[in-house]
Order: C-alpha cells, then sequence, then structure tokens
C-alpha cells in the first residue's frame, strides 16, 4: 500500500492507469522480466492488477478518493498512513471505514 500512497503523496489526483504504471515503474522495476510480463487470466499485466487491488483497498479504507471518474487522489488519512510509513493488509481491513465500505457493499 506504501508505493500507492508515496505515488500520490503530493495530492494531486492522476489518472488510475498513470498511478499502475508509475508505482511499478518506480517500485518493481527491478523485477526479472518474466515477472513483470506475467499476466492474469483475462489477460491483465499480474503488477499492475495487484497494484489496482491496493487502490481498491485503499478506496474502500478512505486512505483515497476518487474526485471524478478513472482520478484517483490521496486523502489525509492516506498521508497519515504513509507518514507512518507501513500498513498492512490486516490493518487496513481492520480499519472501521473499510468495515463500513464492506458492510454497505452487502
Amino acid at each position: 500500500f506504501i508505493p500507492v500512497l508515496t505515488i500520490l503523496s503530493s495530492g494531486e489526483a492522476i489518472q488510475t492507469g498513470e498511478l499502475r504504471t508509475k508505482v511499478r515503474d518506480r517500485f518493481y522495476s527491478h523485477l526479472p522480466k518474466d515477472v513483470l510480463t506475467q499476466k492474469t487470466k483475462s489477460g491483465d499485466l499480474l503488477i499492475l492488477n495487484r497494484v489496482g487491488w491496493a487502490k481498491a483497498y485503499l478506496k474502500d479504507g478512505g486512505y483515497l478518493s476518487q474526485p471524478s471518474r478513472g482520478l484517483v487522489q490521496i486523502t489525509p488519512k492516506g498521508l497519515a498512513a504513509l507518514a507512518k510509513g507501513s500498513l498492512t493488509l490486516r490493518e487496513l481491513k481492520e480499519d472501521k471505514d473499510y468495515i463500513l465500505c464492506q458492510q454497505g457493499k452487502q
């Protein structure tokens, strides 16, 4: 989650696709080519798919917002998590905002 928050740390809203590629290029470009070109069953690049899932979790937890379709932006809560320097999936799933969001999807 921290790489996603880092890319968004300027507070500027950016396109989701741009976010995915910036995270890949900045944090994971050192990985072997076979890892970077691995695809999901649907044909999406796995690394970009995982960044997309991270964005979705962060949005559900209130760490990111979507000011308009296709754009994503860090929230004050996201900046606080970034300042802390870590955010695990367990912490996110135990977050009250995330829990409320998931309950609303049922």
